[in-house]
């Protein structure tokens, strides 16, 4: 990849257009990045084109084929329509999944998180208190960190 080393939020992506890299084709905008959580490593993203929330066309594409993250758009190496990217049945796109302690006590739901650009890593989820820890911080966001030790 050919990006700047760097830190992206996932939220700033969705909806981020993507282009080829050969023939500068607009191949959409990301629609959804799909996570595999237990390795905290991103494993692809889709796109979505069209106007109209149905219809369109979805591609799929893997972390490996970014070749550049820019502030406007991302250029992805497409692949031939023989060798297309699938996204894998364990990879997890949603967000609002809940946050525990290793106490058993919920402390809120998970609403972004961070990547590595060049790597396509998960470094840091951010999540959203449903009160619990509100009385310890000012606002209601948390980054939680992840450990070399989780990451497998």
């Amino acid at each position: 990849m050919n990006a700047k080393k760097g830190i992206i939020k996932r939220s700033d992506l969705i909806g981020r257009l993507v282009l080829d890299r050969q023939t500068v084709e607009k191949l959409g905008d990301i629609e959804e990045i799909a996570v595999d959580l237990n390795s905290n490593q991103v494993i692809g993203f889709t796109t979505k084109s069209g106007m109209l929330p149905v219809g369109g066309k979805k591609r799929a594409f893997s972390w490996q084929q970014i070749d550049t993250i820019g502030v406007d758009a991302v250029l992805v190496n497409k692949s031939t329509d023989e060798d297309e990217f699938l996204l894998p049945e364990n990879a997890d796109s949603s967000m609002g999944h809940e946050v525990w302690t290793d106490a058993g006590k919920k402390v809120g739901v998970l609403v972004d998180y961070l990547i590595k650009n060049d790597t396509g890593t998960v470094t840091n989820y951010l999540f959203k208190t449903d009160g619990g820890l509100q009385r310890h911080f000012t606002g209601d966001l948390y980054y939680a960190s992840i450990s070399h030790d989780q990451r497998g």
